[in-house]
This record gives C-alpha cells, structure tokens and sequence, in this order.
C-alpha cells in the first residue's frame, strides 16, 4: 500500500512549528536547515516539522492560529527582526504584544490545539516585562523563550540549536517537566551565552500571575 503524505505526519513529528520572516532583502538567510537538520538526526527525516514563510502582520494573523490548531504542532519557533514592542515583519509591519497576547489566549481556546511552547527568535522582544504581560492573562502555552538582547544571528542561531537538540532529546514526561529539564541542562552547558545573549525561559508564576525565568540562575 503506498501512504499518504498526512498518513505518515501522523506517525512522526517532531511537534515543531517554524514561522519566518524573510530577514534581509538580496539575501536568502533562513533557519530552516538548522531544523532540516533536526529532524533528521531525530527522526530520520528532514520533513517531519511544518515550516511557513510570512512577511507582514496580515500573513501572520493567519498563519500562527492555523498551525496552532493543528495537533501535531505542540512548539511554534517564530523567527524575524524584533523590538521591545513587537515583532517586525519584513515589509514593515509590527506585531506588538497586545496582539500576540490576544491571539494566544484565542488559541487557548482552540479544540485541538496542543501548543506548549512559543519560542521568539528574534532580538529585543522577550524581557522579563513582556514575558510578565503575556502571562498575566490565561494564555495557552506552558512556557515562552527568547531573547532580551541585540544578538548576533548566528550565535543566537548556536543558542537555538542547543535548546532544540535539548528539548527533542526528553519526549516523555509533562510539558512543563521537559522544558525544566531542558533549562537545567542549559544552564550547566552555556550559561555564558545565555547571559550574553540576554535568553529567557518563562513560565507562569503560580498564584497571581507574571512569568519566571527557568534560567535566571545562569
């Protein structure tokens, strides 16, 4: 019998989601082989994760609620240029935290979403102060990361492949157990980097609210 492409996405997947704004104009710069890379060393095929490219607000309304909805996609990595207000798409338009908050707790909402991690590849976004306001509300990931800092692309790229290769490594337990383990080892292999880079792992403070970094310790 010869399967179906979505017959064998069922089977295997790494649960990653990749959104990317184009970065440079003239250049072609893109983290899709870094998880071509990963989901071929972890599951012997450089497919097994969803991947769109978007270039402005509009085409990312879209994009994030649809591939949060899909239950095979449990942690949405999105990559662009950011600020400290929002991130910035390639034609110029801006995503601001209010807007991704809003569209976070939507998908709490959503039947089927397994969403439970939301990575930010980009520069400046993730402080603490925007980590505290997308956890103050009920949201619907477990964790959220990214960086505070002006990175460098390739090392904070370096970054991304050490806390992939970390999370991919520990598939069973809870969300919230795997992602602690995963800042556990990345606070014992690289805590320089992280303090240099300004990276972050926040989940939602018991009680009241805000967020805390599983990696302040670093």
């Amino acid at each position: 019998m010869v399967r179906r492409p979505s017959q064998l996405q069922k089977q295997k997947h790494t649960g990653l989601a990749v959104v990317e704004s184009k970065w440079w104009a003239g250049k072609n710069t893109s983290v899709s082989p870094i998880f071509d890379l990963i989901s071929d060393v972890f599951l012997a095929n450089p497919n097994h994760y969803h991947y769109e490219m978007v270039s402005g607000k509009r085409a990312a309304k879209e994009v994030i609620p649809r591939i949060a909805a899909d239950p095979h996609c449990s942690v949405l990595y999105i990559a662009a240029h950011g600020e400290p207000d929002g991130i910035a798409w390639h034609n110029g338009d801006k995503l601001s935290r209010l807007e991704f908050r809003t569209m976070l707790k939507a998908i709490r909402a959503t039947r089927g979403s397994q969403l439970s991690g939301v990575y930010f590849a980009s520069c400046r976004f993730m402080t603490q102060e925007t980590a505290d306001y997308l956890f103050q509300e009920a949201v619907c990931p477990w964790w959220i990361a990214g960086y505070s800092e002006q990175v460098d692309w390739l090392d904070s790229t370096a970054l991304d492949m050490l806390v992939f290769r970390s999370l991919m490594s520990r598939r069973k337990g809870t969300d919230l157990a795997r992602i602690k383990a995963v800042a556990e080892d990345l606070n014992s292999r690289c805590a320089g980097l992280i303090r240099e880079l300004g990276f972050g792992i926040y989940v939602r403070k018991p009680g009241t609210g805000g967020a805390k970094n599983l990696l302040a310790s670093s």
